[in-house]
């Protein structure tokens, strides 16, 4: 999906409306429906539909992280990714759906939409585990994002087999 595209004759208002149920799903606690609504998204028969969705909650991280220390003029964001011993590792030591994930949110934060929903795309290219995979770090991400103090830097966690 790229900007102005709609995903398979889903208008970026339902996409919308999607991606905001399922994080106040998330945020409700309704894990069950939650699980469910992911994996029909995850099983949709549009492939685009999740890399729609992907891009409105990686845009959403991108909202929440820029919201916490809004600035004049330009900023780049880069990523540290570190390990459970808090050691360094190359971003392309992260699977593939959980990269373009990543990347999504770097090039959403850098205001570039055409990347991010390319990133969104390679993000959601798996089977549906792995697209269910994306979404749920996604929410989970904004999940964390609320809850973290505002005064340390935005972090985000990607949980690997």
């Amino acid at each position: 999906m790229y900007p102005n595209e709609t995903p398979d004759g889903v208008p970026p208002p339902e996409c919308h409306r999607l991606s905001t149920a399922l994080l106040r799903a998330a945020r409700g606690g309704a894990d069950d429906d939650l699980a469910d609504a992911v994996i029909a998204v995850a099983r949709s028969r549009s492939p685009r539909l999740p890399a729609a969705v992907v891009v409105e909650l990686t845009g959403l991280c991108a909202e929440a992280i820029t919201g916490r220390r809004p600035t004049a003029g330009n900023r780049v964001y880069t990523a540290q990714i570190e390990n459970e011993q808090a050691g360094a590792v190359g971003i392309d030591h992260l699977p593939p759906n959980l990269r373009g994930a990543v990347r999504a949110v770097l090039a959403a934060l850098n205001d570039d939409p055409f990347d991010s929903a390319v990133q969104a795309e390679l993000a959601t290219s798996g089977d549906p585990a792995e697209i269910a995979e994306v979404i749920f770090h996604c929410l989970g991400w904004l999940l964390e994002l609320d809850e973290e103090p505002r005064s340390l830097p935005p972090s985000l966690r990607c949980f690997t087999d």
